[in-house]
């Protein structure tokens, strides 16, 4: 290992620590207004002009976005697929795609005490990586409630960090 990827360690325990203690700090007001407004939007509203920016600040990161004017006004409805690089993936997609999102996650998160109620609340889709059968019938319900839903769906195409 090369001493400046030595260096790096310091800096990657922050950006963690940062990213576990803003989160839990930001989870209490997104689900609040949830809970008051029963509207997931508001959560992500949060998530977009507080969480995302200071996230990517803290993380001594820029986003740079090209190729926005290829994506349909609104994209609504859409099916966003990527690979999950790093821990900052989530506040970038928050502040890059002008949509509501529902994530595909995997059903464990939902087990998770506060974020699974939370991904709830908002619409996330949980899906069964063990059992293909259940995860496709539970990708097809989805499928039927989007045609009255706004969101766009965004999946992981690996399913987990590359």
């Amino acid at each position: 290992m090369k001493l400046k990827d030595v260096a790096w360690i310091p800096v990657n325990i922050f950006q963690l620590l940062w990213l576990g203690a803003f989160t839990t700090f930001c989870f209490f007001p997104a689900m609040a207004s949830v809970l008051v407004t029963g509207n997931p939007e508001a959560a992500f509203s949060l998530g977009r002009t507080f969480w995302g920016p200071l996230n990517l600040q803290m993380g001594f990161s820029s986003l740079t976005i090209e190729g926005r004017e290829n994506l349909p006004p609104g994209l609504e409805g859409a099916v966003v697929m990527l690979n999950h690089q790093s821990m900052i993936d989530i506040p970038a997609l928050q502040l890059g795609l002008p949509t509501l999102l529902r994530f595909i996650t995997k059903k464990e998160l939902m087990s998770v005490p506060f974020l699974g109620h939370f991904m709830r609340s908002v619409g996330m889709i949980s899906v069964d990586r063990g059992n293909t059968a259940e995860g496709i019938q539970q990708l097809k319900a989805q499928a039927k409630r989007m045609s009255t839903d706004i969101a766009s769906v965004l999946a992981f195409a690996e399913g987990t960090r590359s």
